[in-house]
């Protein structure tokens, strides 16, 4: 409880990541947490990963060269990412022999905000908000003002987007808000939206998508 890490840097031993689960800075269970400031570089995992924590910031920090993702949230309630640069994600080989990698993966989290961040090159998405089979739903997640651009995947489309809104559980009603973004050059689509059932996308600027700006697909009552 009370965590504060702020202004060091960590690096790891780079290169894409297989079957790593680990990442260079992480926290379990913990409670007001800070991290602001910090520059984490080539890890063969996530960069940054909180997991099952409460009250979490992450603010200022710097991730570059990350295989999974450079920052991860899972099963947090109550937290901001923000104003934080995220570089050139280089991939993590999945179970399936797929590349894979997120700039920025929010999952099964509550009452989140994820403002003002920049994702700059990577194997797509660049901000991932979904669930899985294990965890509760999304509820209640911001994504607001972002710049994202160069998030692609040649060799595994489906997975580069800017922004992807992706539940696997039957539970829907995730109330997230996706707006004013800017993104470009990435993928497939701008913005897909999926089991999000009640979701908002609003004023956010789209360029350069390989088959569709925004997309709609198994969700009711979503506000375009």
């Amino acid at each position: 409880q009370g965590v504060r890490l702020e202004g060091f840097g960590v690096e790891g031993v780079g290169g894409i990541g297989r079957a790593l689960g680990h990442g260079l800075v992480q926290l379990w269970r913990c409670k007001d947490v800070v991290l602001r400031d910090l520059r984490v570089f080539d890890a063969d995992a996530d960069g940054l990963a909180i997991a099952e924590s409460e009250n979490v910031r992450v603010t200022g920090c710097l991730v570059e060269r990350a295989s999974k993702a450079g920052i991860y949230l899972s099963n947090c309630t109550a937290a901001v990412v923000s104003g934080n640069v995220v570089r050139d994600t280089v991939g993590h080989v999945a179970p399936d022999g797929l590349l894979v990698g997120t700039g920025i993966l929010l999952l099964s989290n509550a009452d989140v905000t994820c403002n003002d961040n920049t994702i700059a090159v990577g194997v797509g998405p660049g901000i991932l908000c979904g669930s899985n089979e294990q965890q509760r739903a999304t509820d209640g997640v911001a994504i607001v003002g972002n710049r994202i651009r160069d998030c692609v995947n040649p060799t595994n489309g489906a997975t580069s987007s800017g922004i992807q809104l992706a539940n696997v559980q039957f539970e829907r009603r995730t109330h997230v808000l996706v707006a004013s973004n800017s993104i470009r050059g990435c993928g497939q689509h701008g913005i897909l939206v999926d089991n999000h059932d009640g979701a908002t996308i609003s004023g956010n600027s789209i360029e350069d998508a390989w088959m569709s700006a925004i997309v709609i697909g198994h969700a009711r009552a979503v506000h375009v």
